[in-house]
């Protein structure tokens, strides 16, 4: 688990092995730097992220918002990456995250819905790839970070006490010490 938690810091860990400064939120290009990639609020309260980095994503984008006036300033220095923020946060704040998402969805431009859990495990992504599965007729997830496809190799969480006799057991507990347990209540 280290090893991939590690690894989804491969552009923060390399900001910092490059220049030798700790990236801070928001002021590195991926982390809120720019306006072309961040998260916005939404009028509702809940949020949009925006990965618009590319030249092309970035004017669909704006066009679509009609703020044709940002195109040229794409990558432009801090000061009025800010500005551009503002911009399109003031616009984003306009309607709900999912009108937005509705509005946005033909868009070429990397702008997503931020999911809550709850909607995570419904999204019809995390479902194809098999993240989230039914097993015994119960929901299970999520899958391993890397797998071939199809459903996730994890089974059910179990019930409460459904493995202690086979556990006491390995751990070299007779089935009478088991029982006596049991009848104090131990377990």
């Amino acid at each position: 688990m280290l090893d991939v938690a590690v690894s989804w810091t491969a552009v923060s860990m390399s900001w910092y092995l490059a220049t030798s400064q700790v990236p801070v939120r928001g002021a590195t290009p991926l982390t809120g730097g720019l306006a072309c990639y961040r998260v916005y609020a939404c009028a509702d309260g809940r949020y949009l992220a925006v990965g618009a980095l590319e030249p092309q994503f970035w004017r669909e984008l704006c066009e679509r918002l009609n703020l044709t006036e940002l195109i040229e300033d794409h990558l432009a220095p801090p000061p009025r990456q800010e500005e551009m923020a503002s911009r399109l946060a003031a616009v984003l704040a306009e309607r709900s995250r999912d009108e937005w998402a509705r509005e946005l969805a033909d868009l070429d431009a990397c702008v997503a819905p931020v999911n809550d859990v709850a909607e995570a495990t419904r999204d019809s992504q995390v479902v194809y790839r098999g993240m989230v599965a039914e097993v015994g007729g119960r929901p299970v997830g999520p899958g391993p970070a890397v797998h071939g496809g199809g459903t996730a190799a994890v089974g059910p969480a179990p019930d409460l006490g459904e493995h202690t006799e086979e556990v006491l057991s390995e751990a070299g507990f007779t089935a009478s010490q088991i029982a006596e347990l049991r009848s104090r209540s131990t377990v």
